[in-house]
């Protein structure tokens, strides 16, 4: 699935499914402790543990969030 881009058929498809908050598959739930602690991959299990960002990709990741805060 990675790369796949859905259809605006799609899309629109699941915008109007999901307008109705009780079709969710999560409304109302709750992750326990110990999924919180599975996903958010702590230390070690971490692909970026103990790594630092270069300047350059800060710098890029600063200007998509830019220009992503401009879109909206």
């Amino acid at each position: 699935m990675l790369g796949y881009k859905h259809t605006e058929e799609a899309i629109l498809k699941m915008i109007k499914h999901y307008e109705n908050k009780d079709n969710h598959p999560m409304y109302g739930k709750t992750h326990t402790k110990e999924s919180l602690l599975l996903i958010s991959k702590p230390g070690a299990l971490n692909p970026m543990y103990g790594k630092i960002h270069s300047e350059s990709t800060k710098k890029i990741m600063s200007e998509a969030l830019a220009r992503k805060i401009n879109i909206l």
